[in-house]
């Protein structure tokens, strides 16, 4: 089954430590770092991710839409908040049937509970980060895999290579 994360991006921005307190002092370094890291994300678990932004914080007055790969980024109207396009589009996610299994990533109780009740399931901002991190944690696993797998000849010393060459290659004939 398809998966479908939903990030209310300035709620997980305001529930994750390290990005509140410098969302504080540069609110666009936050928005960029928490689209880095759910890019990132996205790119290794294969998951579709929509991350919304309230416009209220910007000064578009339309919606805006931006796609990094599986990363949607959605500024919502100037008069839309996040939480009205997140229910928006799990009720009509739902209504069409499209068989996607549809995650919310917010740290709001009530919009916790409503997209429960629409199908959803819901992950706290700080569970987020918690599934994020394991993600990371998974990569660098294999990657060490990888490693751990290289040649022979990366962990022997150059004139051991040099001297199983020579036996490889038998005597020189003249």
């Amino acid at each position: 089954m398809k998966e479908l994360l939903i990030v209310d991006g300035y709620n997980v921005i305001h529930g994750w430590t390290p990005l509140k307190s410098r969302a504080q002092e540069d609110l666009e370094w936050a928005r960029e770092e928490l689209v880095a890291i759910l890019e990132d994300y996205a790119g290794f678990c294969g998951t579709d991710v929509l991350l919304v932004f309230d416009a209220h914080l910007s000064a578009a007055a339309e919606r805006s839409v931006e796609t990094k790969g599986p990363l949607t980024i959605v500024y919502t109207r100037a008069d839309e908040t996040a939480d009205q396009y997140i229910e928006r589009f799990v009720q009509e996610q739902k209504d069409a049937q499209t068989g996607v299994q549809i995650s919310v990533a917010t740290s709001d109780g009530t919009e916790q509970s409503l997209v429960l009740g629409m199908g959803a399931a819901r992950v706290p901002a700080r569970e987020l980060g918690q599934v994020i991190e394991a993600a990371k944690a998974r990569r660098r696993g294999l990657a060490d895999a990888v490693k751990a797998r290289t040649p022979l000849e990366s962990r022997v010393e150059k004139h051991v290579i040099d001297k199983l060459e020579a036996i490889r290659r038998g005597p020189v004939e003249e």
